[in-house]
């Protein structure tokens, strides 16, 4: 049997959908990375890529067995998101010091899982 504990997620079904969830999190991700018009600002770049960020964050941060992609991956998303950023931002930015401030939300919700993957991956290292 895959039971192991009485916690929510301490079976092999409750983990499988865990799993699935966050895949799903990572195609939209990956998805909306692959359209340039898609990722747009004013399109899923900032209504599905950097929530799918946070949420994937909020995730781990809270159930340890959750699997994120590698750091470096997630670093090459953001590189690609702060381009379609920098290159779109002037024209929807209308409010004095969104621009910036926003920048700094999206790098810091990139930067947490980033280091949130190299935690993870120095552990599994480690054993």
């Amino acid at each position: 049997m895959g039971t192991w504990g009485e916690g929510n997620f301490d079976n092999d079904g409750a983990l499988d959908y865990m799993a699935e969830i966050t895949t799903r999190l990572v195609k939209t991700i990956e998805e909306t990375l692959k359209d340039k018009v898609m990722a747009g600002l004013d399109e899923d770049g900032e209504a599905k890529l950097v929530p799918s960020l946070d949420i994937l964050t909020t995730l781990r941060e809270n159930y340890q067995h959750i699997v994120l992609p590698e750091a470096g991956k997630i670093e090459s998303w953001k590189s690609e998101y702060l381009k379609i950023y920098n290159e779109q931002i002037d024209d929807v930015a209308l409010v004095q010091g969104y621009k910036e401030q926003r920048r700094a939300t999206i790098e810091a919700t990139f930067d947490k899982l980033i280091n949130l993957s190299r935690t993870d991956e120095e552990r599994s290292k480690a054993h």
